[in-house]
């Protein structure tokens, strides 16, 4: 809001919040990993009374190699307040985990919430890049809901090679996943 847009900065491992009307970056949140993927939530997704954000994280390079500077490893979903007054990121809230899944994150990108929760919180759709799924994650008063999901989900999508993105449509019901290697788009 206000004339506002947030970065994921991968390289700084950071997220910005830059004016759209002169450019400035009004601040800056360095973080501990390579932010890749990041959705904005407002009060009634995000679990607090303030707006917050959701960064998919890399703990990692794609390759396995550690990231200079990076000392949390783990690939991951983060959730932070959101200062709208500030244009900060504020505190971190909670970490979303993928339900139903020996297999952790593997290359984070694209963010999307999907659902919302009873309890507040938002169950996210998350472009697994390096297992070519979409990875469905919550905080953990929502791991069942997650898990219908993700079942749902699953029987109906396509083998992804590498997604890169995803965006829940307008009709909350079509979630858009941006394929990187599938031939014809994504």
């Amino acid at each position: 809001g206000g004339g506002r847009v947030l970065v994921a900065n991968a390289g700084a491992h950071a997220v910005c919040v830059l004016s759209i009307t002169s450019g400035a970056v009004l601040s800056e949140r360095r973080l501990d990993g390579s932010p890749c993927g990041l959705y904005y939530l407002p009060p009634h997704l995000s679990k607090c009374t303030r707006p917050s954000v959701a960064v998919a994280l890399q703990g990692l390079a794609e390759t396995g190699v550690p990231i200079e500077g990076v000392a949390d490893r783990s690939h991951r979903i983060e959730v932070y307040e959101y200062d709208e007054q500030a244009a900060e990121l504020g505190d971190l809230r909670y970490r979303a985990s993928v339900p139903l899944s020996s297999v952790e994150l593997s290359f984070p990108n694209g963010l999307a919430a999907i659902d919302r929760t009873a309890e507040g919180g938002a169950i996210f759709a998350c472009a697994d890049w390096n297992h070519s799924r979409v990875a469905i994650a919550s905080d953990e008063s929502s791991t069942a809901r997650a898990a219908e999901l993700f079942k749902i989900m699953h029987a109906q999508l396509p083998l992804l090679n590498r997604p890169s993105d995803c965006a829940l449509l307008h009709d909350s019901s079509t979630l858009a996943i941006a394929d990187h290697y599938r031939a014809g788009g994504g």
